[in-house]
């Protein structure tokens, strides 16, 4: 068969474990099994440095990045359960100084 005819053909593909290894997505899934996943999780590392690492305005709290990234599961997890959608949209508080938070909606697929 020519493999151009073919609509599934497969040209290229980018596994999770080389996107992780690219540094393209970051791989959560010890915490996210402690926060009652039963699945691999990985979050991209747009999420990872732009809401999980705390600001540097924030270095002297305790609020640092395991308890952001648990805070994210957390609820993710909780929209999970509440949904059956293939694409799921939940928002978060992120604390981005002293006081001051931001609402930030997160998918997941």
């Amino acid at each position: 068969m020519n493999p151009i005819l073919n609509i599934n053909y497969n040209i290229y593909h980018y596994t999770r474990r080389q996107a992780i290894e690219d540094g393209i997505l970051i791989d959560v899934t010890t915490t996210a099994q402690e926060a009652g996943f039963n699945w691999p999780i990985a979050i991209t590392s747009a999420v990872w440095y732009r809401y999980i690492v705390p600001f540097e305005n924030l270095s002297d709290i305790e609020y640092g990045k395991q308890s952001r990234l648990w805070d994210v599961l957390v609820a993710l997890l909780y929209s999970a359960s509440r949904k059956s959608d293939t694409i799921m949209y939940f928002k978060i508080p992120i604390l981005t100084g002293i006081r001051k938070r931001i609402i930030v909606t997160l998918f997941i697929f």
